[in-house]
């Protein structure tokens, strides 16, 4: 088991245009299942999503 998972990203029901759950090349396929489903916390758009919102309003990503 991968202790590192966390789950999947809690920005992918409302990703930014730039994200790899958008991109239906099949190229991205590994991408997606390891960063967005998997280890959302290494992906460059998610820690760029979240420092977004931390300048914005104090917090990190919202809960669903």
């Amino acid at each position: 088991m991968d202790t590192n998972a966390k789950g999947h990203c809690p920005y992918i029901d409302n990703p930014l245009p730039q994200c790899y759950c958008l991109r239906s090349e099949s190229i991205w396929a590994e991408r997606v299942l390891e960063l967005c489903a998997k280890r959302f916390e290494l992906c460059e758009y998610y820690r760029m999503r979240c420092e977004e919102e931390h300048k914005s309003d104090g917090g990190g990503p919202k809960d669903p």
